[in-house]
């Protein structure tokens, strides 16, 4: 612990005194411990037999918070008054307090998880703290169980192990509920019931439409009660899409949806509870709480999960006529499968499982249950169908409809091919050890022939059968109805193997890898409550495709489970569905004249679109959307795969979005990170960067720029000093650890914290360590340009080898150098004289020619770094989230201040005027950061001017940039600032050409 103290501390003064400060950490640790294990001695000595273990397991439990988070507590020393109280209460004697410190200690991550819906979510430490407390229960539960019946003291574990699992499955259906802004409803159905819910909030149970689900009549209600509970004229009276009311009824009722989920697995606890005992109870209610599709499908204003609960409440007093076969019994099975009738109408099903119950029970009942079960399914069908109450001949044709139309006698799809589908789904969902011991708890409970078993095994093929064989179309929230009927078989497997096993050897062992499976599905299921916190794919995409798609451009698709609903609505009226798929089959590929971007969804199960004709320009993966779909793929026609022999320029900070490193194109462009509390509080956890990569990413080259002291973290709590002033650069590499949530697909984190004295630095994050070098040779930082070079894979852009071959000649490697550039003229015959043409092309057509001939970028990637204010639909990508610039007019003119950060380099300026100048005045850009402020260019304007050009250097970053207009009565119009590429890569050619003149070789190609 000295040395964990040590380590926080020097990565702070930059490894300052680490000779003398690592000694003593190590030595003041020792000497800690060495009291505190001598306390610790002194206590059981005067302690009952007994207290030893507990003392060390309640140490034990608390060793991985004080490691993991000592950077997090020594930021905030009152945070250790947490693992002190929660300690003082492990180690009470009375049963009541002791059992109030574990349980905090337990349900700490759960409350964090509901904490994370609106926070950056849990810290690392939480997960192994969470298993050592479970470690310390089943250790307490198997010590209690081996003593003698009268000498066991009362501990209500079980109850306390109960209310943990409760808390852990609303807290993972919580998790998110507030996240996925503007696509509030990521549903493929949702707008079925937007058609409805419009009019059922006006009063009109008579759906406009169609579809006469339960779940739509309750969110309807829920609408009406908030407007009866709030006031007219509040939010909650506006339910225009998109409105801040709309919003927060949407949250209202996502809430309530996963409350409901919550309830799922109290009714699994109860049910596996009666039929095969309280550890088959706990376990399968763990594995219905952790079950992803429930967790999914809860933060969703969707009929499956409110479906789900009717069936599990029937199914339970099912199990209860089974044993017990009261009245009450008979009608609440019979009402709860007349709730599921109304949500959906195969969620029928369920009422078979109450009359195999009762044919199942001995002594034999009568027929009067049977009336009563009959009589429960009328009555509740009918209760949760409000539009029976209203038109009950419409009600009885849209059920005709469903039934007998919608779904014909004869199954569409291949039986076979719905098995594989559902076996595939559930593993990439679940996991390979879930369906196999799922499948192995089936044969266990059709080889025993009990009753109880039997009424499990009828349920779970029932659910097979008519969900996944004869539904006419299945999807992955069908079977939202078919998990918790294979988590049941799996509980009883799990228990019977932890009652068989009663040698010493053989139950440990069969205990670990319990513990060991139900931790990998808590991974499981800690990763969908991650993956409902990200920013949702389709966003991304949608802003991605209105960036790149020019106005007189359209885009083709082939988006079949969203219905290209992710697009912005500018963009989605220009767009037309395009089965790409079926053209490539005809024709090989598909004409592509007049389409700006094509855009391809692709259902997991299906192979990559062949890209022998055109390859994705950028691929984004499935996050908070559509759990159907692994990927959305944008294409460009005018670039038919990503080349490029000179390097772009990057000079305007982006807010740090999920990265995906999954194209050439994602892959060449730099990362943004802000490190500061100067900069806007808004930005919140948007200054962590998250990479999402198929493959791992390497080593990741870094450039930080700014003012003040910092770490750069790409691990738990491992970080890298970053100490800086103006005009000082630090750069290196870091390799990010993979994050174990989600476990796929393969996410990485690095995270900038600011030291207590302050910073305002930018970090640049290179994946390709090549496209880091246009900065550092501005900076004059040939060292770390040199480390680079020799990093350089075979497919660096022709420039990146020209740079390297300089940085060999200022390392004093002339026979180096001339090797470099003989290679390079070998391997790019002709780029030489090119990027010389490049250099002095100027602007204009020229250098758009000459530019062509070394990049396969088009104009929008061209125009990547471009800022415009005000930000126009089709340029409104990174910008949306920075606060608005601010225009402040006043007598002499106008002051106009950008909120986006910019980086040293060459830009160029045009303003357009509201109306063009009536005497002469002047322009005056300025840059300012923290303790800096400095005048980049000041220009006269004449009477009569209402557009100002102009070309300006930023020198050192990360600047804000000031527009001061001295013009009486004048303001901004339209601004545009873009790298000024002709003078970047002119002033590249200046500085690389005097350093090679030395070379044999370039006086050849200059000559």
């Amino acid at each position: 612990m000295g040395l964990k103290s040590q380590l926080y501390y020097l990565s702070w003064d930059g490894w300052q005194g680490a000779w003398l400060r690592l000694p003593g950490g190590l030595l003041a640790g020792a000497m800690i411990g060495g009291l505190l294990a001598w306390g610790l001695a002194w206590l059981c000595a005067r302690r009952e037999d007994g207290a030893p273990p507990r003392y060390a397991w309640s140490l034990l439990g608390l060793a991985p918070l004080a490691w993991l988070a000592w950077e997090t507590l020594s930021r905030h020393p009152l945070l250790w008054l947490l693992p002190a109280v929660l300690l003082a209460l492990m180690l009470a004697r009375p049963l009541a307090l002791w059992a109030a410190g574990w349980a905090l200690a337990v349900l700490t991550p759960a409350w964090l998880l509901v904490w994370g819906a609106l926070g950056p979510g849990p810290p690392m430490w939480l997960m192994p703290t969470a298993a050592l407390g479970a470690v310390y229960f089943l250790a307490l539960a198997r010590r209690l169980a081996l003593e003698p019946e009268p000498t066991r003291p009362a501990m209500p574990w079980a109850w306390l192990a109960l209310a943990g699992i409760l808390a852990l499955g609303l807290g993972l259906r919580l998790a998110g509920v507030a996240h996925g802004w503007p696509e509030f409803i990521s549903h493929v159905d949702t707008p079925k019931q937007l058609v409805q819910l419009s009019a059922f909030l006006r009063g009109d149970l008579a759906p406009p439409m169609s579809y006469p689900l339960g779940h739509v009549y309750l969110y309807a209600a829920l609408g009406r009660l908030s407007a009866w509970l709030f006031a007219p004229g509040s939010p909650w009276h506006v339910w225009a899409v998109g409105h801040e009311g709309w919003n927060a009824y949407v949250l209202f009722a996502r809430c309530l949806q996963a409350s409901l989920g919550a309830l799922l697995p109290l009714l699994g606890f109860l049910a596996a509870r009666r039929l095969w005992g309280l550890t088959a109870g706990l376990l399968a209610g763990l594995l219905l709480a952790l079950d992803p599709l429930q967790l999914t499908y809860s933060r969703q204003l969707m009929g499956d999960v409110p479906q789900a609960l009717a069936v599990w409440l029937s199914f339970f007093f099912a199990v209860r006529m089974l044993q017990q076969g009261r009245w009450w019994d008979y009608l609440i099975a019979g009402l709860a499968a007349g709730a599921a009738v109304a949500a959906k109408v195969y969620g029928g099903y369920v009422i078979i499982l109450a009359l195999a119950a009762w044919g199942l029970r001995r002594p034999w009942g009568g027929w009067t249950p049977l009336i009563t079960l009959a009589a429960g399914l009328v009555v509740g069908c009918l209760l949760f169908s409000p539009l029976f109450w209203v038109d009950p001949a419409r009600w009885a044709q849209d059920l005709i409809n469903i039934v007998l139309i919608q779904s014909p006698t004869v199954q569409s799809n291949d039986p076979m091919q719905a098995l594989a589908y559902a076996w595939e789904a559930l593993v990439r969902r679940f996991g390979l050890a879930w369906m196999l011991l799922a499948g192995a708890g089936l044969v266990l409970v059709a080889l025993r022939h009990k009753k109880a078993d039997l009424l499990t095994l009828l349920a779970a093929l029932l659910a097979i059968a008519l969900i996944v064989i004869r539904l006419r179309s299945l999807r992955e929230w069908d079977m939202v109805n078919l998990t918790p009927f294979l988590s049941l078989p799996l509980a009883a497997l799990l228990a019977a193997a932890l009652k068989a096993f009663k040698s010493r050897r053989y139950r440990g062992a069969v205990l670990g890898l319990v513990c060991l499976f139900l931790f990998w599905q808590g991974l499981v299921a800690m990763g969908d409550a991650w993956l409902a916190r990200m920013p949702a794919t389709g966003q991304m995409a949608g802003l991605w495709v209105s960036k790149v798609l020019a106005p007189e451009q359209l885009m083709a698709g082939e988006y079949p489970v969203s219905k290209g609903r992710w697009l912005p609505p500018e963009v989605y009226s220009r767009s037309h569905k395009w089965e790409m798929r079926d053209d490539l089959a005809k024709q090989g590929r598909p004409a592509l004249a007049g389409q700006g971007v094509l855009a391809l969804e692709r259902f997991w199960w299906q192979l990559p679109l062949p890209q022998a004709w055109l390859r994705p320009a950028q691929v984004f993966a499935s996050r908070n959307y559509y759990w159907e779909n692994p990927d959305i793929g944008l294409y460009l026609p005018d670039m038919p795969d990503y080349k490029s022999q000179v390097i772009l320029p990057h000079v305007r900070v982006d807010l740090p979005l999920p990265a995906y490193l999954t194209t050439p194109w994602a892959r060449s462009r730099p990362r943004d990170l802000l490190v500061g509390r100067r900069f806007a509080r808004s930005l919140g956890f948007k200054q962590d960067q998250w990479l999402i990569s198929p493959q791992p990413p390497g080593p990741l080259t870094f450039a930080a720029l700014g003012r003040g002291r910092a770490r750069l973290f790409w691990a738990p709590e491992l970080g890298l000093p970053l100490d800086l002033d103006w005009g000082r650069t630090v750069s290196g590499s870091v390799c990010p650890w993979r994050r174990l949530m989600p476990l796929r697909p393969q996410t990485y984190k690095l995270e900038g914290r600011p030291h207590p004295e302050g910073a305002f630095l930018w970090v640049g994050l290179y994946p390709r360590p090549e496209t880091a070098l246009p900065l550092l040779l501005r900076q004059g930082k040939w060292k770390a340009m040199a480390e680079l070079a020799s990093r350089l894979g075979p497919d660096a852009p022709a420039e990146a080898r020209l740079i390297a071959v300089a940085t060999l000649l200022e390392a004093g490697d002339r026979q180096g150098a001339e090797r470099a550039l003989a290679k390079l003229r070998k391997d790019h015959p002709g780029f030489l004289a090119t990027y010389r043409q490049l250099a002095q092309a100027g602007d204009g057509p020229a250098l758009a020619g000459t530019l062509a001939k070394l990049s396969s970028l088009p104009h929008p990637l061209l125009n990547w770094e471009r800022l415009v204010w005000p930000p126009p639909p089709g340029e409104s990508f990174g910008q949306d989230d920075w606060p608005p610039a601010m225009v402040e007019p006043s007598p002499e003119g106008a002051t106009m201040r950008l909120s986006q950060p910019f980086l040293p380099g060459l830009l160029s300026l045009h303003l357009e005027l509201a109306v063009p100048l009536e005497g002469p005045g002047s322009l005056k850009l300025r840059s300012k950061g923290w303790d800096h402020a400095a005048t980049l260019a000041e220009v006269s304007l004449k009477a009569g001017q209402g557009v100002v050009d102009l070309s300006f250097e930023v020198k050192q970053g990360p600047v804000f940039l000031e527009l001061e207009l001295n013009a009486p009565g004048n303001r901004p119009l339209w601004l545009t600032i873009e790298p000024d590429l002709g003078a970047e890569f002119a002033w590249r050619w200046g500085v690389l050409a005097p350093r090679l003149d030395a070379l044999a070789g370039w006086k050849a190609i200059k000559e």
